[in-house]
């Protein structure tokens, strides 16, 4: 009977994974995490194992690791087997870890300030107070009021637009246009709703734009500068709007309101995850091993920060008496830990437990600075500490744990290796555009404002303006 339930379940999965690649599903609220066919796809098959294969992952009272909360399912392909005992993480060198990548900050352009649509380095605009202010401050001051002299202050998206030859603004409206659409929904426009995830992703995707470039309008009429804040936002806007595939453990706490038990645990199971032991393997295999970094939201709550990840830092404890030590010394049966706050949630495989105190390097968003030259000493940084325990099997390995931090890991979430962001009409852009050599191609324009109905910058575009600034070029001169 159970072989035929089994048959049956499986299924209807794989029908229901035919029907998705015919169909591509695009979620039109901006705060959620990444609007693309991937991610609809992951999340749609998350919550009908949420709902109809509870047989196949623990009880969610349970910190054992479940099945979409699973470091394999994130960690780069080219590392394997992961290491899963905390003993051989130590003894391998991987308790601590520093990427010396030349990763960038920036800024997560939110909807309060128009998005892309905002001009944030003209003081007369910022001194505008809310959303509609902002707007209409905008729509009273058009960009051909800029040109010549003042186009330095347009936002990245008009910036863009003069580029193609987009008179009709095509990118700026979609970005004021899903301010106002957030607005007549909801009443109020969140500060934190952004683009921090095209941030964050693009951060550790594309290089880092080192110096403003002036390119030509393709009329060749208009002198444009591009601060590396510019180039910076419009990759930012490619990897939130574009599509990829994405990589993703956890579930993201969608709750404003978080319930917390008498041992200061979440009552919501979505809120828990990250697993505490997915997050240790995730840092020790993929920023420890594969020297690459991935994404985490820092928060447990229903706001999303998401946050590039430089380095960590683990210090193990006794969970009983709290005495730090070497794994060795910290790791004590489950038997003994008699001062444990989460009997009742413990994996039943649990045959020993240790503590962890780790200290996690992260970049951080800043507000736009618009210089000329940029470099690692504008990075905005911090280090987040979170503190839990694992729970080990009878070979030490990893298999659970318990936070001891309220504030913890969401989810965590990368692109594969390689991977890069996509437009709806990118293979309509035929050919190479070489700024340095010639104005924007006549051909591309079409697809391009294409494009930008959708809110979307194509990858070619956005890798020829990043590779200009990174090698400190200049744009093509007609005149």
């Amino acid at each position: 009977m159970n072989l035929i339930k089994y048959f049956l379940i499986f299924s209807i999965i794989y029908f229901f994974n035919a029907f998705a690649n015919h169909f591509q599903i695009r979620n039109s609220d901006n705060e959620i995490l990444i609007k693309d066919y991937w991610y609809q796809k992951s999340r749609f098959f998350t919550e009908l194992m949420d709902e109809k294969l509870l047989f196949l992952k623990p009880n969610s009272d349970q910190t054992a690791i479940g099945v979409h909360d699973n470091a394999r399912s994130l960690v780069d392909s080219n590392i394997n087997p992961l290491f899963t005992s905390v003993k051989e993480i130590h003894e391998k060198g991987l308790s601590a870890s520093q990427l010396e990548l030349d990763y960038w900050t920036g800024y997560f352009w939110p909807m309060a300030r128009g998005s892309l649509g905002g001009r944030l380095s003209d003081m007369k605009f910022l001194k505008q107070g809310n959303w509609k202010k902002k707007m209409e401050y905008v729509k009273s001051n058009p960009p051909p009021t800029y040109v010549p002299k003042k186009t330095h202050l347009l936002s990245p998206s008009e910036k863009y637009e003069l580029l193609i030859g987009d008179s009709a603004n095509v990118l700026t409206s979609f970005m004021w246009r899903r301010g106002q659409e957030t607005m007549d929904k909801h009443g109020q426009i969140f500060s934190w709703i952004g683009l921090c995830d095209g941030m964050a992703i693009a951060a550790i995707n594309l290089p880092r734009p080192k110096k403003a470039v002036t390119l030509w309008s393709i009329d060749g009429k208009n002198q444009i500068k591009f601060y590396p804040e510019d180039i910076k936002a419009l990759g930012t806007l490619l990897w939130t709007q574009g599509k990829f595939p994405l990589l993703i453990i956890g579930q993201r706490c969608d709750d404003s309101t978080l319930r917390v038990g008498p041992n200061g645990r979440y009552s919501q199971p979505e809120c828990i995850d990250t697993n505490p032991g997915t997050f240790h393997l995730a840092l020790a295999n993929q920023i420890g091993r594969a020297k690459r970094s991935f994404l985490m939201d820092s928060v447990a709550s229903w706001e999303i920060w998401n946050s590039p990840i430089l380095g960590y830092e683990f210090k193990y404890f006794n969970p009983q008496t709290f005495d730090h030590s070497a794994p060795t010394g910290a790791i004590i049966p489950i038997g003994e830990f008699t001062n444990d706050k989460f009997p009742n949630t413990r994996s039943p495989n649990t045959a020993f437990v240790v503590g962890v105190e780790a200290k996690v390097n992260i970049l951080k968003d800043r507000f736009p600075t618009f210089l000329d030259f940029e470099g690692p000493e504008h990075n905005a940084s911090s280090t987040e500490t979170f503190k839990y325990d694992l729970e080990l099997d009878q070979n030490g390995n990893i298999i659970g744990g318990e936070w001891y931090t309220q504030e913890h890991p969401d989810f965590l979430w990368n692109a594969p290796k390689g991977i890069m962001a996509k437009g709806d009409f990118d293979d309509e852009l035929k050919g190479n555009w070489d700024p340095k050599k010639e104005l924007f191609p006549q051909t591309w324009v079409e697809p391009a404002i294409r494009s930008s109905k959708l809110g979307v910058v194509p990858h070619q575009i956005v890798k020829a303006l990043f590779e200009l600034s990174n090698q400190e070029g200049e744009g093509f001169n007609p005149n």
